[in-house]
């Protein structure tokens, strides 16, 4: 199964960050390595953070749909990952590359995507279960 990204624009122009190309395109500054972005996007730099979604959220979104097989569920991860990145972007110290940074906080989405899966399941088990035990107040007296 091939999963595509996103299309892409023309290199060099940022996209807000629904994804829509702003009205006026503006080009990234020359330094706009991963490292350039990094830097610019724990600063705050409007161009920084949507050239991070632009750059980063295919990754997130076919690491999340291979994750939890659901193209909804992973369109979610992939944007709380990106808005949680974005919140916390202060926090992000450069000691590993910002697209690392982003996919370790889409890794802790996904876990506990998958605990509240497991923890719905066992709780509709539950309800199964009570629902087949017999009443012990209506056990005939032998």
């Amino acid at each position: 199964m091939t999963i595509l990204a996103p299309e892409r624009p023309h290199p060099g122009t940022v996209v807000g960050m629904t994804g829509a190309p702003p009205h006026e395109p503006t080009h990234l500054p020359a330094e706009c390595d991963d490292p350039a972005v990094g830097l610019s996007f724990a600063e705050g730099a409007e161009w920084a953070l949507e050239e991070a979604y632009r750059r980063w959220s295919g990754i997130i979104f076919t690491v999340a749909l291979r994750a939890v097989g659901d193209r909804q569920d992973a369109e979610d991860i992939t944007q709380q990952a990106m808005v949680r990145a974005i919140r916390a972007r202060q926090g992000y110290d450069g000691r590993a590359d910002v697209v690392t940074w982003i996919c370790s906080i889409a890794r802790n989405l996904l876990i506990d995507h998958h605990r509240r899966l497991e923890r719905e399941e066992r709780d509709r088990l539950r309800i199964v279960v009570r629902e087949i035990e017999p009443d012990p107040q209506l056990r005939v007296a032998q």
